[in-house]
């Protein structure tokens, strides 16, 4: 209930009250930090689709301020809200991903998928995704056994396949 109170104190203080999809709201349970599957990011894509720009930039400030800060008190809302920006291909919001990944913030911590979303931020013009990204394959090279470039480059292209798939089916 506190997690539902929240995001529409949230969707108030952004103005999507209105424009947001009729019905109830999506419930979060704040400890998750299990990876989303694809129906539950396209649902987060329509939640954020209302979203002007300027309330994108909001909320994404918001959110990394709190996850700089060491998490927040609505670490699966961030990663979930970061989540449906990144996969509508928004440079800031994959490195808020990887970011989330890297840390454990609101999803399973994972190395690989940081590098992964790093890797997508730096490819659409965030430049803190490139040093993220050199940052975390140094901490993935220490690791036995360590990925390959080719596997790490495979795993680029699989996610710029789901960004363009899931992008695709949130449009519908």
């Amino acid at each position: 209930m506190h997690a539902r109170c929240f995001l529409v104190a949230l969707m108030f203080l952004f103005g999507w009250g209105g424009a947001a999809p009729a019905g109830p709201l999506p419930a979060v349970d704040e400890d998750a930090v299990t990876r989303p599957d694809d129906p539950e990011i396209v649902e987060w894509m329509g939640r954020t689709a209302p979203m002007t720009e300027a309330e994108r930039a909001s909320a994404l400030d918001a959110i990394l301020a709190r996850m700089t800060a060491g998490g927040g008190e609505t670490p699966r809302t961030d990663f979930m809200t970061c989540a449906a920006l990144a996969h509508r291909g928004e440079g800031r919001a994959q490195y808020c991903v990887g970011q989330a990944y890297e840390n454990g913030t609101g999803v399973v911590e994972d190395p690989t998928d940081a590098y992964v979303w790093y890797a997508l931020a730096a490819r659409a013009g965030y430049g803190a995704g490139a040093e993220a990204r050199e940052r975390v394959k140094t901490l993935l090279v220490s690791v036995y056994p360590a990925p390959t470039d080719e596997e790490l480059d495979t795993l680029e292209a699989a996610a710029l396949e789901a960004v363009a798939r899931l992008g695709a089916e949130a449009r519908k």
